[in-house]
């Protein structure tokens, strides 16, 4: 809700809550106290799941906090009660990415662990149920049975925003800025984001 607040203080029309933790955890609660500007949460994309499998079981992988969420209990129970959900948690895996690199041995041995229950069970559907694990999706894929479906709701989300921009008139056109900032250590979020994006990238210091 600080984080929220002072980014509206700072100019912000739209808030993208890009995370499904944070979504299922303060959604409801940023928009209750930001009831002036839409707030666009991320969750994991069960109901296309449940429509696209063909083989009735659909893996999700998650963070525990994620699975545990009142929210996603709700997005199996009105979307996929006629398919069997796998509900798999991913512990450490998005500070492993962060930390040692989406192609790390680190990553793998974690992905070896993840994957496997959802290839045996013959999941043809996995939900990345996190943002971080878009950065490996190719390496699930490749621990998966060969055309396996990997659904990314980044993509859905980016479209309401460009959607609720565009009513708004707000729209860049192509001419837009982008500012990293961090409340915490902006050098040792360099390293991450540098690593991630594979460039080197300017991250400041705010202070919500």
């Amino acid at each position: 809700l600080a984080i929220g607040r002072f980014l509206v203080e700072h100019g912000c029309t739209h808030l993208v809550v890009a995370c499904n933790t944070a979504t299922a955890a303060a959604a409801n609660a940023l928009r209750a106290s930001l009831p002036h500007i839409p707030v666009i949460g991320i969750e994991p994309g069960v109901k296309p799941a449940a429509q696209l499998t063909k083989s009735g079981v659909v893996g999700v992988l998650a963070t525990t906090r994620t699975l545990h969420s009142d929210r996603f209990q709700r997005l199996v129970g009105n979307h996929a009660n006629h398919v069997r959900v796998l509900a798999q948690a991913c512990p450490g895996l998005a500070d492993t990415i962060e930390h040692e690199g989406a192609d790390s041995p680190a990553v793998g041995k974690l992905l070896d662990a993840y994957i496997a229950p959802l290839a045996a069970a013959g999941a043809d559907v996995v939900v990345l149920g996190c943002t971080h694990y878009p950065w490996v999706a190719e390496a699930i894929a490749r621990r998966m049975p060969a055309g396996t479906v990997l659904l990314d709701t980044g993509e859905a989300v980016a479209r309401q925003t460009e959607r609720l921009l565009s009513a708004a008139g707000l729209l860049g056109g192509g001419h837009g800025q982008l500012t990293l900032a961090t409340s915490g250590a902006p050098q040792q979020v360099k390293a991450t984001v540098d690593r991630l994006f594979a460039q080197s990238m300017h991250v400041e210091h705010w202070e919500p």
